[in-house]
């Protein structure tokens, strides 16, 4: 008998890498680390159990109405409550808290950074989100945008962004670019309009691709969606494009 199961999470000795057993090989464990495509063999003396990676949510403030109780975090909670996973949900209202609220990201890196937030684009085609509640010109954080792309790099770079907002992944270029520029190893986004009900659908079918069936972020992306076309969940109104694209 293994020492560690098929599909069960270990971490290496410096215990701030998690990576999920994909087989064995006489004293060699063969781990698909997070981020990673392959697994690879490591020494099976030199891994220790762990937990599943912790998810980190960042919501926006989705609805201007002081009052609203409008947000993703009760069944978010409940469910990774229910899957034994840990969670960090962290509210954010402008770019400059995302370092603040990362700032021990690396000691155990989520499967994938999830941003519940508002997109748009504006006159001149450049794709934005907001994290503040008034969508106001002002608030608006343009992803082209040379600090924006230093923030996301500094905080999140090697790892995968889901953005559970609307419309952003209709651009393809600007995705893209900062993609590129902020050093990110995924982008995946809404190309259209999308009830919170039907968003969630497809933020659960993520998380259980990549956690649970072990897929890579690009992998559960693709998976999730085919999923949400057998449901016939397609969004709103929008161009010949699917419900979500990832760059």
């Amino acid at each position: 008998m293994h020492k560690f199961p098929v599909g069960s999470w270990v971490s290496a000795n410096s215990g701030t890498r998690r990576g999920v057993v994909r087989g064995h090989h006489g004293q060699h464990t063969l781990v698909r680390w997070l981020g990673h495509k392959k697994a690879r063999a490591e020494l099976t003396r030199k891994l220790h159990d762990s937990s599943a990676p912790r998810a980190l949510v960042l919501e926006g403030s989705m609805d201007p109405d002081l009052t609203s109780l409008r947000s993703e975090a009760d069944l978010l909670r409940t469910w990774f409550t229910a899957s034994l996973v840990p969670i960090a949900y962290k509210n954010i209202h402008a770019l400059t808290d995302i370092p603040i609220l990362t700032s021990d990201i690396r000691r155990n890196p989520p499967p994938f950074v999830h941003i519940s937030c508002h997109g748009d684009h504006d006159e001149k085609k450049r794709a934005y989100i907001t994290f503040a509640p008034k969508r106001v010109e002002r608030n608006r954080i343009y992803l082209c945008d040379a600090e924006t792309q230093r923030v996301f790099r500094d905080a999140f770079e090697g790892m995968p962004v889901f953005f559970s907002a609307c419309l952003l992944g209709r651009y393809q270029k600007d995705l893209t670019e900062f993609r590129r520029a902020a050093g990110l190893s995924g982008v995946a986004g809404f190309t259209r309009s999308v009830d919170d009900s039907d968003s969630m659908i497809f933020e659960l079918l993520l998380y259980q691709g990549v956690l649970f069936n072990h897929w890579t972020f690009r992998t559960a992306v693709r998976r999730a969606l085919e999923a949400m076309e057998i449901l016939k969940i397609h969004g709103g109104k929008g161009m010949a494009q699917k419900l979500v694209r990832v760059f």
